[in-house]
C-alpha cells in the first residue's frame, strides 16, 4: 500500500468508483443480455467477471478508507 502515497487521493478514489460502476453496470447488463438470443451465450462469463470486478472495487474502497483513517490519525 506504500505506492498509494505517491498517487493523489482523488485519483485513487476515482479508480475505485470506476471499478464499482463498471461492475454494477456489467451485472445489470448481464440481466438485459438474456433477452438477446445471440448474446445470451456470453451472459454467465460477463456476470461472473462483473461480480469479481465489483467485489474488487469494494475491497479497494475498504483499503482506501483504511489508508485515509491512518493519514487522519497521523495528522492529529
Amino acid at each position: 500500500m506504500w505506492v498509494l502515497q505517491f498517487l493523489p487521493d482523488s485519483f485513487i478514489l476515482y479508480v475505485v468508483y470506476c471499478f464499482n460502476a463498471l461492475g454494477a453496470i456489467g451485472i445489470l447488463a448481464s440481466y438485459v443480455i438474456k433477452v438477446i438470443p445471440f448474446l445470451n451465450i456470453y451472459r454467465t462469463p460477463i456476470q461472473l467477471l462483473s461480480i469479481v470486478i465489483f467485489c474488487a472495487g469494494i475491497y479497494w474502497y475498504g483499503g482506501y478508507d483504511n489508508e485515509m483513517q491512518w493519514r487522519a490519525r497521523v495528522t492529529k
